[in-house]
């Protein structure tokens, strides 16, 4: 009876640890967008990890964005960031990812997740050392006025959770056009292609 007690006690401990850390999480994104609109100059806000939750944050914007995101990532493997983008998919916000090709087929890609949700998502073909490596996000409307994420934070749990990185947030019109122009650009390297699994093979394909 009393092993049975202390299991239902820790049980309700971790259910009000679960849900005070959810809390806290929440509100520091919260306030981090707070920080960003109200920001003034050409970078709005430097955020680093360890120290600050990049992910939280690239959240926030995401669940805020009503327009279009676009995201120019070498990989994507952060589970949460892609359900994230899909919700905001499928609330009408215009989504284009942009990734590189030589990462596409890892197991724990998941770009197959956002295309099988009618996502865009642009391939660059790598090619001998050289890779799509960029890192960068553009929202239209999260803040109130178009703003650009960029540093060497990429969609991975090791980026958010383990290494140690970096991202500034622009939103100097003139700078946003120019981030505008380089994912329109990248889009033209990819030539339209787009991405499909077939027999456990992933094949580049123009449509």
């Amino acid at each position: 009876m009393r092993a049975y007690s202390r299991i239902f006690w820790c049980s309700i401990v971790v259910s009000v640890c679960a849900i005070c850390w959810m809390r806290i999480q929440n509100t520091y994104g919260g306030l981090a967008r707070e920080r960003l609109i109200n920001a003034q100059g050409t970078v709005q806000l430097a955020l680093f990890v360890p120290g600050d939750d990049i992910q939280r944050v690239l959240l926030d914007l995401i669940e805020h964005e009503t327009d279009r995101i676009r995201i120019a990532v070498y990989i994507i493997t952060d589970r949460v960031i892609a359900d994230a983008l899909i919700a905001a998919h499928k609330r009408g916000v215009r989504v284009e990812v942009v990734s590189c090709s030589s990462r596409a087929y890892l197991r724990a890609s998941k770009i197959t997740c956002l295309l099988a949700q009618g996502i865009a998502v642009y391939l660059c073909p790598a090619a001998r050392y050289a890779v799509m490596h960029h890192k960068f996000f553009i929202f239209n409307t999260a803040l109130g006025f178009p703003v650009c994420a960029t540093g060497s934070f990429n969609c991975t749990n090791s980026a958010a959770y383990r290494n140690k990185e970096d991202i500034i947030f622009l939103s100097d019109p003139a700078i946003v056009t120019a981030y505008e122009q380089r994912f329109s650009y990248l889009i033209a390297l990819s030539k339209g292609s787009c991405y499909t699994k077939s027999e456990k093979h992933f094949l580049l394909k123009s449509p």
